[in-house]
């Protein structure tokens, strides 16, 4: 299991290879947050191009980031949006910070007990 950093660390990365509309990079990371970019491609955030950033697609990149965090160990986690796309931004900018990480046993177990709940 990884610290939620590297947690960060993955999911930037596979969120930037599954997506061509933007470039997500980190700009700052330690033990306990962490600043992530978001940079649409050109003419992706106007309606006009028929592709565009709504305020859905920053929530489901705060839900895929808590999401992922909570997986693994992070406690306490808060995410903001410093910056957005959709409200007319450059870019969207996200601020994730963290207080405590859980064991690595805790962390298998609430990995398992999620699945196991769906």
């Amino acid at each position: 299991m990884m610290s939620p950093a590297k947690v960060i660390e993955r999911v930037t990365k596979e969120n930037e290879s599954y997506n061509r509309t933007k470039v997500v990079t980190i700009e700052s990371i330690c033990a306990n947050s962490a600043v992530i970019k978001a940079e649409y491609k050109q003419n992706i955030t106007h309606l006009d191009s028929g592709e565009f950033v709504i305020p859905a697609i920053c929530a489901w990149n705060k839900g895929l980031y808590h999401g992922y965090m909570a997986l693994g160990g992070a406690k306490n986690i808060s995410i903001k949006e410093l910056a957005c796309a959709a409200r007319g931004d450059g870019c969207c900018v996200f601020q994730a910070n963290w207080t405590e990480t859980l064991s690595i046993f805790k962390r298998i177990r609430a990995a398992i007990s999620l699945f196991e709940s769906n």
